[in-house]
């Protein structure tokens, strides 16, 4: 069996609301689809989104790389190989860099090798070691009695957790007291500050409302001063945008400068190099949790498949997508939630595929690549 055919897509997608951070404020996301076709005709897609200002690439360099650069790697290969196709692409670009181009290249061959095999993906990770995938909601910046009010609705839908944005001013106070005093203790409550420097003085009034935790207090290049934080705080302190790749995550975790890592298949180039870190940060005692907050179903379903697989003890995930912040999907089969809980399709591989009226309707461009020697 060999890939043939490459075809990469790059989709539009609106938000239901703009999502406002520290980083920007968002109406739409951009994804890139890769769906790469075996010489027998299985079929195998992946998937990222890249966000300006958190992601280290956008989408538009992520489609030119795999065009350019990726393509060339994994044409002609074995996609049972997934290894050493993760090895050459690798090699094909700067250490570290480009981690979405190959995790986009990676989700799609192991399902590939789930369809071939006909087993889910969960299966070739290990096998199912968890029975369900339980998902924060989540609360973007806005005015506190807005943020209350999205709150109490993230609980009626009963979501396990909640994860409140912050910016680094005294308003933070007020909003985050805002979100617990309207939930009530029921569920925990979570701060994110996506690199914003929260002053000292904010960070010892948030240390005493009971927080999870609070996540990314300081810049991603930042370890000396995420792990003072972490030092004199008794609220556990996340890194999240400091970990864009495997030595980060081993830089955190040696330096202990946090307590809490969370992890992204995105982020971390692919499946089997988010549970080489969930391994990595479980053998240093450090908490992890995973998810990025805009896939579509299948990044969605690529990091359900990790943690639906891993014996790690992972916190409730932070999986974010359409079935909370977007208005559609390019994927066949949409990965929903109930009570809280993802509920992963049935089959093999990643369980879904495409629908092509979906990405005639959202596409940006779109390029299929096919190897001359077929």
């Amino acid at each position: 069996m060999k890939i043939r055919t490459v075809e990469v897509i790059h989709v539009r997608i609106p938000l239901r609301k703009p999502l406002r951070t520290s980083h920007l404020s968002q109406k739409d996301v951009d994804a890139v689809l890769v769906r790469l076709e075996t010489d027998d005709g299985l079929q195998g897609v992946g998937e990222v989104t890249p966000i300006l200002g958190y992601s280290a690439e956008t989408a538009g360099s992520v489609d030119s790389v795999i065009k350019e650069q990726l393509v060339k790697v994994v044409m002609g290969e074995d996609p049972f190989r997934i290894g050493y196709i993760q090895h050459k692409m690798n090699g094909a670009l700067a250490p570290g860099t480009y981690q979405e181009a190959k995790a986009a290249i990676e989700i799609a061959l192991h399902d590939i090798l789930g369809k071939a095999l006909n087993v889910p993906v969960y299966q070739l990770l290990g096998g199912r070691y968890r029975e369900s995938v339980p998902v924060v909601g989540w609360v973007g910046l806005d005015r506190p009695e807005a943020m209350a009010q999205q709150a109490r609705q993230l609980l009626e839908t009963k979501f396990r957790a909640i994860k409140v944005k912050i910016g680094g001013s005294q308003e933070d106070i007020v909003r985050v007291k805002s979100v617990m005093d309207a939930v009530g203790g029921e569920i925990e409550v979570r701060a994110d500050a996506n690199e914003a420097p929260v002053p000292d003085d904010i960070l010892r009034k948030l240390d005493g409302f009971g927080l999870k935790w609070i996540e990314q207090p300081a810049p991603r290049d930042r370890l000396d001063k995420l792990a003072e934080i972490s030092r004199r705080m008794d609220t556990p302190i996340m890194a999240d945008e400091s970990a864009e790749n495997t030595n980060d995550v081993y830089r955190i975790a040696s330096t202990r400068a946090a307590d809490v890592v969370k992890l992204k298949v995105m982020r971390q180039g692919g499946l089997l190099e988010t549970k080489k870190c969930l391994a990595l940060l479980d053998a240093a005692g450090i908490q992890t949790t995973i998810g990025h907050g805009f896939n579509l179903t299948l990044g969605a379903l690529g990091e359900a498949h990790v943690v639906l697989s891993s014996p790690e003890p992972v916190e409730i995930s932070e999986i974010g997508g359409p079935f909370d912040k977007m208005t559609d999907e390019v994927a066949a089969e949409q990965v929903q939630i109930e009570d809280g809980m993802l509920v992963i399709p049935k089959g093999p591989g990643l369980g879904t595929s495409l629908s092509e009226p979906k990405i005639e309707k959202y596409l940006i461009e779109r390029l299929k690549l096919s190897d001359n020697a077929a």
